[in-house]
């Protein structure tokens, strides 16, 4: 299996969220799904899916700063796995209504 760049802008509404996962060193966030977008030049493989809600893996040195709570709008950028699991872009999670 060829493993690809990814990467796609995703805006959401938190539904869930935990500073621990199954993951080390990722926290995860369950994410209502209003928003995809490309970036330039780089492969999108998750706008295609059409997700509507999805489970997020993020750093959890993103979320030492940043105070987030269910029903916050955020903006990520998103790597999809070949497992089929998402991770965000390191420093890359930004909260739109604070």
């Amino acid at each position: 299996m060829q493993i690809i760049e990814n990467w796609t802008r995703v805006r959401g509404i938190i539904k869930t969220f935990s500073a621990e996962s199954d993951t080390d060193n990722f926290g995860e966030m369950a994410l209502s799904i209003q928003q995809t977008s490309s970036l330039e030049g780089i492969a999108d493989l998750i706008s295609p899916k059409a997700l509507t809600k999805a489970r997020i893996y993020v750093p959890t040195a993103d979320l030492a700063d940043t105070t987030i709570t269910p029903g916050q709008a955020v903006e990520l950028i998103l790597h999809i796995t070949a497992s089929g699991r998402l991770y965000a872009q390191p420093g890359s999670l930004h909260v739109l209504n604070e």
